[in-house]
């Protein structure tokens, strides 16, 4: 059964933990420099089945759900559900890494970026609000290794370390999304299965809140 789009984004809005849970969520990140842009939410009507954990055995008891991409498209034969969000633009290398302002009280309410292969998520929080960005590796540089030179300057930074609450860029792409509620910001991370892709599958591995703090939520 189709979904309905429209309230798949109030659920994006008002319950961000249960929409990455229950859909298998590509997002699609814009060439244009950071900024607010347009994007549609509309299913992903990719001929693969897409697989989310069970509640107690995990990804060794998948089961079936939805997928959903975000994406800078329009709407097409009416379908889709069109919205403005804080769009990420991917930095390449760490010199390069240029911080975005999500501000606390105006524009919109859901940031979008691209999917992370190895690349890097940076929080921090200013006076302004939350700043953002999201960088690629260097030349001749693993996911890790720039991971573990932001690190040593930024905090909160989240990538391919191979660690617990980040992810293994050998096996993993990730999906960020970032949504605000009463003027705080949450962002989330939705980490997918690789290799899932070549058995004809989409499979969500784990959902993460990678801020404020990090947890696990599936």
């Amino acid at each position: 059964m189709p979904i309905d789009e429209r309230a798949t984004y109030n659920a994006l809005l008002t319950a961000p933990e249960r929409f990455l849970t229950e859909h298998y969520v590509t997002a699609g990140g814009s060439p244009q420099p950071s900024g607010i842009q347009d994007f549609c939410l509309r299913e992903d009507d990719n001929a693969r089945a897409f697989l989310r954990p069970g509640s107690f055995m995990k990804t060794l008891n998948a089961h079936p759900t939805d997928g959903v991409r975000l994406d800078t498209s329009t709407v097409a034969n009416g379908q889709g559900q069109l919205f403005q969000a804080h769009s990420v633009h991917m930095d390449a290398g760490a010199q390069n890494l240029n911080f975005y302002t999500l501000d606390a009280e105006t524009g919109p309410s859901v940031m979008v970026t691209g999917q992370l292969t190895g690349c890097s998520f940076v929080m921090r929080e200013t006076a302004n609000g939350l700043e953002v960005a999201h960088v690629s590796p260097g030349p001749g540089q693993t996911g890790q290794q720039l991971h573990t030179a932001l690190a040593d300057t930024h905090p909160n930074v989240y990538g391919a370390a191979g660690t617990s609450g980040n992810y293994d860029s050998q096996d993993r792409s990730v999906t960020v999304v970032g949504v605000r509620a009463n003027g705080k910001w949450r962002i989330f991370a939705q980490k997918q299965v690789r290799a899932a892709l070549a058995q004809g599958n989409k499979e969500i591995k784990s959902v993460y809140q990678i801020f404020p703090e990090r947890k696990k939520l599936s």
